[in-house]
């Protein structure tokens, strides 16, 4: 059995670590009533991480350092293409139900999961989906999660028609 190789593993953690920045950026630029330039913002979120390293903060869910390209690549992307984000999103929610009602935390988490589907055809669906499903795991249980997996699956239905997960390969 071959063990997985210790930098790969590294190198995985700290793209995980990238996107709950980033979807901890696009929270604060969420609920702030006057949000922070985009570049002010990756700046923000950078510095918390650091700070919290130093202070063993418990708060942040990671403490692998994020990679700065990853991070910037999805909350930039993000916040540039948000209107169409926003579009997919609300096509694809409950009937009668404003996107802006939604939980900002679940929010951020569709935003940065549909500005990765969209525009990086070479990442696998797949992988971004367990992605995007474990980073809210960290946040939601139960029928929160069950939502956001029903809602990422049909978003990249949407955005990958050839390389969406079918209902088969799920079960």
């Amino acid at each position: 059995m071959n063990k997985p190789d210790p930098h790969q593993r590294e190198s995985l953690r700290r793209k995980r670590a990238s996107r709950i920045a980033a979807v901890q950026a696009l929270y604060t630029y969420a609920i702030r009533e006057k949000p922070p330039l985009p570049a002010k913002l990756l700046e923000q979120i950078t510095a918390q991480w650091q700070d919290s390293v130093q202070a063993q903060d418990s708060e942040w869910p990671m403490t692998d350092k994020p990679e700065n390209a990853l991070l910037e690549a999805v909350l930039l992307g993000t916040l540039s293409h948000l209107e169409t984000i926003d579009t997919h999103i609300q096509l694809r929610i409950k009937e009668n139900w404003k996107a802006e009602r939604m939980d900002p935390v679940m929010r951020a988490v569709l935003r940065c999961a549909v500005y990765e589907l969209a525009y990086f055809p070479e990442r696998k669906t797949h992988m971004l989906l367990d992605e995007y499903v474990t980073i809210a795991s960290g946040f939601f249980d139960g029928q929160e999660l069950g939502y956001i997996h029903s809602a990422l699956q049909q978003l990249a239905g949407d955005l990958r028609a050839s390389d969406a997960p079918s209902a088969a390969e799920d079960a």
